[in-house]
């Protein structure tokens, strides 16, 4: 009796070809960083987005996430512990009692502002596309808030970050942080009056379970959370029970705790998990024994890009001329979006955020909102529950719609917002560079190191809130 062995030196399965892709694009990256960043003024959300593309099923097909799972759920779970971390991470690195000195400039970047895009999208959305108004306000509202993945990748930790001012940083950072959370009213009530019989039912739950329960007792346990964690880390430290290793890596735990409380809850995940990274950091205990780690940063750059490396490999391209949708109509609705959603509104009430000094800040915050990974998150999580709940009713047309259109126009305008956003720092710095006298101009093309032109200077010291 014989048995043979048949050795095959080169047997790719999915999962070796995925870590190949992933590892291949982070060596290449890690390797060239400060060239990237510093140099090109390119961030890894495009280029890994990019990659995903060029190795998906759309070019190369060396991997195609839809044969292994099933993408829907795996997109929303994705992006809501990528989307959880970086919320918490804002709350973190906020400087102390932030909230209370800037608290009117958050109010009008998450009041007025926020709905003036989400109204000016969804209009966008209506009139472009001809949807129904509850599905063109769903995207909206997906679409609404600032990525606090693609806006830390894009401004932090970079020569031009330190040419953007603190109190800026610090006020996208702290917008971002809390604007995914907060759109989660924007979100229920166009669905709620799509899945309830009468508008009255609908009201009545978006009042009691949305904005109540979900977002206003969400941000509470979260902060419960935050300031528990923080007492007991205090107190294991100062008796000597916990070693080094463990302490850094407690704020990554408790960011995972927090979101999976809040889902586990039927919470805002990402208000609880804000709520829980303000709370954790209110006595500046954490951040100050955590400066000089780099474990933050290293975990966000493997998470964001394996992320967009595996949104680029999932964008449906096929979808987007399908269901009444076309490219042209898709490009036109992007361009609109990306220059009405969010800057008229921020000229109109720049002057009354106190943080906002100028026309050109004005300018920057309304350009410096981008839309990506919490967008997809939103587009996953709300045609789910549609989907879920999907009944033969006099509203079935307008449900079937928002079902069919939500993910493939979310998925369009994140990618051009990723393409947009990710290249803007280096048309920024190079435009910045020829426009100065040539006496005036640094060596290299953006090597420029004063503030940006027509920016004012911090009055206070912070840290690099989008930098984490």
């Amino acid at each position: 009796m014989s048995v043979s062995i048949r050795w095959n030196p080169i047997n790719w399965n999915h999962s070796d070809r995925a870590f190949i892709v992933l590892t291949s694009f982070l060596l290449t990256f890690a390797l060239f960083s400060n060239f990237i960043r510093d140099r090109l003024h390119l961030a890894e959300p495009p280029l890994a987005t990019l990659w995903g593309i060029l190795t998906g099923p759309r070019c190369l097909h060396a991997i195609d996430p839809k044969h292994w799972f099933d993408v829907d759920d795996l997109s929303e779970e994705l992006a809501r512990i990528v989307v959880g971390l970086q919320v918490f991470n804002v709350g973190i690195e906020l400087p102390n009692h932030w909230f209370g000195r800037n608290y009117k400039s958050l109010f009008m970047m998450l009041g007025p502002v926020m709905l003036c895009s989400y109204a000016t999208t969804a209009l966008l959305v209506y009139f472009v596309l001809g949807t129904t108004f509850e599905t063109a306000f769903i995207i909206g509202a997906c679409l609404a808030p600032t990525d606090p993945v693609l806006a830390a990748s894009v401004l932090g930790n970079s020569h031009f970050s330190k040419r953007v001012p603190q109190h800026i940083k610090d006020l996208l950072g702290a917008e971002s942080g809390a604007n995914d959370g907060v759109s989660y009213p924007f979100l229920y009530l166009p669905a709620l009056l799509l899945l309830k019989a009468t508008a009255g039912q609908a009201v009545k739950e978006w009042i009691l379970v949305t904005i109540l329960y979900k977002c206003g007792l969400g941000l509470l346990v979260g902060g419960v959370i935050g300031l528990s964690s923080n007492r007991l880390l205090r107190y294991c430290l100062e008796r000597e029970l916990m070693r080094p290793e463990a302490f850094l890596s407690y704020s990554l735990l408790l960011a995972l705790f927090s979101t999976g409380a809040g889902t586990m809850l039927g919470m805002d995940d990402f208000l609880c998990a804000f709520g829980a990274g303000i709370g954790f950091s209110f006595d500046g205990f954490f951040k100050k024994h955590t400066e000089q780690s780099h474990l933050p940063t290293v975990i966000d750059l493997v998470l964001n890009s394996s992320f967009f490396l595996y949104f680029g490999a999932i964008i449906p391209w096929h979808q987007f001329d399908d269901h009444g949708l076309t490219v042209v109509k898709l490009v036109v609705l992007l361009i609109l979006i990306l220059v009405l959603r969010r800057i008229p509104g921020m000229l109109l009430a720049y002057k009354w955020v106190p943080e906002i000094r100028s026309l050109r800040e004005a300018l920057f915050v309304g350009h410096m909102g981008p839309m990506g990974v919490g967008a997809i998150f939103l587009a996953a999580s709300i045609t789910r529950e549609l989907g879920a709940d999907f009944k033969e009713t006099g509203k079935r047309h307008a449900m079937k719609e928002a079902i069919q259109l939500v993910n493939p126009v979310v998925s369009f305008v994140v990618f051009g917002s990723i393409m947009v956003h990710g290249l803007s720092v280096g048309f920024i710095s190079f435009y910045g560079h020829l426009s100065r006298d040539v006496e005036d101009q640094a060596d290299m093309p953006g090597a420029e190191r004063g503030l940006l032109e027509g920016f004012s200077n911090s009055d206070y010291g912070s840290v690099n809130s989008l930098e984490a």
